[in-house]
């Protein structure tokens, strides 16, 4: 498995599910392995499905997510699509950045045009309240200039939802977040 390699990859998927569930049981979530839709995590006697998804391609994001809400839809009430955009980031290439930060605030600002350039896609599975939010995760290898050490890992992560959700699809979105954010 080549991480810097941008072709399709199954081992490079189970990863991404592997990644987001460690980091959600280091979080304290009560989260399990399941598959579809990759990760449940209970809140209060409520599940929440978090199918999670590599994208490899922005002209295949619609289908991906078309993916990720039937996932949802088969079984439970709430979902939140997890959706990792390393294979986004040019093939064999390091980020380059004078701190973490720094190279924090480009993976961020990655996220956030991927989100605009996807929005409409996006807004039609969170308005009519398919999913809670999308969860949108982005990592690099580092070189930072001023830190050490000079070469790290970085990961950014956006969580994007819209105003107007069903007050209890809110308030476990809202219970969800805080718990991620530590």
């Amino acid at each position: 498995m080549d991480l810097l390699c941008r072709k399709r990859s199954v081992a490079k998927d189970f990863l991404w599910e592997l990644e987001y569930w460690s980091s959600m049981k280091a979080l304290g979530f009560d989260a399990d392995l399941v598959d579809p839709p990759d990760i449940i995590c209970r809140f209060n006697g409520a599940k929440i499905a978090v199918p999670c998804k590599k994208i490899y391609s922005v002209a295949n994001v619609e289908k991906v997510l078309s993916n990720a809400v039937k996932q949802v839809e088969a079984k439970f009430d709430y979902g939140i699509a997890a959706f990792n955009l390393d294979d986004l980031l040019p093939e064999d290439a390091i980020l380059s950045a004078n701190t973490n930060d720094e190279a924090g605030k480009i993976l961020d600002d990655f996220n956030v045009t991927f989100l605009r350039g996807q929005e409409r896609h996006f807004r039609k599975y969170l308005e009519s309240s398919r999913l809670l939010a999308a969860h949108i995760s982005t990592a690099a290898l580092a070189t930072l200039k001023n830190e050490s050490p000079g070469l790290t890992n970085v990961r950014q992560a956006t969580i994007w939802t819209i105003p107007g959700l069903p007050h209890d699809k809110e308030r476990q979105l809202k219970r969800f977040f805080n718990q991620m954010m530590g």
